[in-house]
């Protein structure tokens, strides 16, 4: 437990270094919208499926704020300048029917000129679709409220937490044509830093988003607003202001930390957790003596496997290890067969009846294995979970592909298999003739 303990320290990040609970924009990964209502764009883009396009700032506007320096940007403690009161306005309720077309009319209006907003959208794009396919983790955000707070009542310093953060993604039909932005499909959720920092750091405890099936198309974002000021009303001069932006966010880290914090007792009961925190057991450098000796032709002949890509004696020695029990590792430099090995274990665990989860930090390493199952027939039984397709629309598309094959399973003759074992019993004799005495 104490090794799992030093593991959950390592993994929380609740330091202002963390831009989940000390925000502040930069040119390369941020959009300022201003002048919108955060319930209203959640209700548009989440609720109502549509997409919204982005609307630069005229240029009057541009030339006023350039005149009050880079800090009015940045720095929250210090009083807004004229141009910027709209976009850190303390939340207010309101009636919707009393609003200004201008808040609903699908249209996220910017600080940016249409030159800057061009060039922070396509950088904001590239990086997101560069990190989905490299890591499989969906970054792009955009975070609808801030929760503006210090770390003490002496404190001078104040700081910006973005609130809910909503999964989206940019589209574009043309080099020429703007960018538009829509929900992605992921589900919607209240920043878990700025949770958990509230629970540890002041006893707050913040109101959370409905369960998405009881996000109906009614539900107004205001609830989770309003209730989040009531929750910090304590609290001297902290408020929840209606900023919105778009940008870059990750916290997969913290992810880890909820789940070994939920699942602390059962973690440390588990034999290869244990093994790990412990470094205390029985193990051996290479493959145990009994699979690094085993005649395979008599233990593990291919008749009766479940291999379904060509593999050497070192792979197939593997595959008897994982089917044996024995837990292992396999190392080796690229080319040499990891990812084909990885493609027979699943099949053989699948010829047996069981269920494999396959991770990988890159997301090419997925796609290879996946592709490899894919062209051997065994595509119906993957569910790809990684963040792209994650989404609730996917999943249940690929349950319904599954569902709708046909699982029946392939004639082989039994000329075939007796074609494999003689070939296989004359490379076995050659073998052994050229190694005898």
């Amino acid at each position: 437990m104490a090794a799992i303990n030093a593991w959950k320290r390592k993994l929380l990040d609740l330091s202002m270094r963390n831009r989940l609970l000390n925000f502040r924009t930069t040119r390369v990964s941020t959009v300022t919208v201003v002048d919108e209502q955060p319930a209203e764009v959640f209700r548009y883009l989440a609720l109502n499926g549509k997409s919204m396009k982005f609307a630069a700032a005229a240029q009057a506007e541009i030339e006023a704020a350039t005149t009050t320096g880079p800090e009015d940007e940045l720095e929250i403690g210090k009083a807004p300048a004229t141009q910027h009161q709209l976009r850190l306005a303390e939340f207010a309720p309101y009636e919707r029917e009393n609003l200004h077309h201008r808040h609903r009319d699908g249209v996220l209006q910017t600080s940016a000129s249409p030159e800057q907003l061009d060039r922070a959208l396509l950088r904001i794009d590239a990086q997101a679709t560069a990190t989905l396919e490299e890591q499989g983790v969906s970054t792009l955000f955009l975070a609808l409220g801030m929760l503006q707070y210090r770390e003490s009542v002496d404190s001078e310093e104040w700081r910006r937490a973005p609130l809910v953060l909503l999964p989206v993604a940019l589209d574009r039909k043309s080099a020429r044509a703007g960018f538009t932005v829509r929900a992605s499909g992921d589900d919607p959720l209240v920043n878990p830093a700025v949770v958990e920092l509230m629970k540890s750091s002041f006893g707050i405890e913040l109101p959370d988003l409905p369960a998405p099936d009881q996000q109906t198309d009614d539900y107004d974002l205001q609830a989770l607003l309003s209730a989040t000021a009531r929750a910090v009303r304590q609290q001297p001069d902290w408020k929840v202001t209606n900023e919105i932006y778009l940008g870059l966010f990750s916290f997969q880290k913290f992810v880890m930390y909820k789940d070994l914090e939920a699942n602390s007792a059962a973690l440390a009961q588990h034999r290869l957790i244990q093994r790990i925190a412990t470094r205390e057991g029985n193990s051996h450098q290479g493959l145990p003596p009994d699979i690094r000796e085993a005649p395979l032709d008599e233990l593990f002949p291919p008749e009766s496997s479940h291999q379904v890509i060509d593999a050497d004696a070192s792979q197939l020695r593997a595959l008897l290890a994982a089917g044996s029990g024995h837990d292992l590792v396999i190392e080796g430099p690229p080319g040499t067969g990891k990812s084909q090995t990885i493609t027979n274990l699943i099949a053989q665990a699948l010829g047996k009846g069981n269920s494999v989860l396959f991770v990988a930090e890159k997301m090419a390493a997925l796609e290879v294995v996946a592709a490899n199952l894919e062209r051997v027939g065994l595509s119906e039984f993957c569910l790809e979970i990684h963040s792209s397709k994650a989404n609730k629309r996917s999943v249940i598309e690929q349950i319904k592909t599954s569902l709708d094959a046909s699982l029946s399973r392939p004639a082989v003759s039994d000329r075939a298999r007796g074609e494999i074992f003689e070939a296989r019993m004359r490379t076995t004799e050659y073998v052994r003739s050229v190694h005898a005495p």
